[in-house]
């Protein structure tokens, strides 16, 4: 497995003292086992700012506004033979991360894993949006028994 994690200068330090990278690392490395995608896949993370996340939903989704992750799977290569198979990217807002945590009483760590989680299971195949109501149920069971896995790792 493939596991680029990078942050803008503005949330780098937030990161790093929630969720220092090599935890990070291995808990993706988990979860993508879990969820058995294999040992060849690669997978990018980004945390940024609301700014960059604004513009980024602005221009792939039409959104105008900051929103806490988004996930992109990777256009289709023939051309070329890439070691890994590019699972795709997420990327996650911190200050949302942040706002969200309080909003929920929770920490910073944990609002970042379950956001984290649900990039992974986007990039997976799962949906909640403009799916049936059994579709949606079925990757927040998924994504809160994730959940429950990295926790127990704690």
């Amino acid at each position: 497995m493939e596991i680029n994690i990078s942050s803008n200068t503005n949330v780098a330090r937030a990161v790093s003292r929630v969720l220092p990278k090599y935890e990070l690392v291995e808990i993706i490395k988990k979860l993508l086992r879990q969820l058995k995608c294999g040992k060849n896949v690669e997978l990018s993370l980004l945390f940024v700012d609301n700014i960059a996340i604004r513009k980024l939903n602005k221009k792939y989704r039409k959104k105008d506004k900051a929103t806490d992750v988004l996930s992109f799977a990777p256009c289709e290569a023939k051309d070329f033979i890439l070691p890994y198979e590019m699972l795709g990217e997420i990327i996650i807002s911190v200050e949302m991360a942040k706002q969200q945590a309080r909003e929920l009483n929770t920490v910073l760590r944990e609002e970042i894993l379950r956001l984290l989680i649900h990039g992974i299971l986007h990039l997976c195949g799962y949906e909640h949006e403009n799916v049936s109501k059994q579709e949606g149920s079925k990757m927040q069971r998924m994504e809160d028994k994730l959940f429950e896995l990295v926790l127990r790792a704690d």
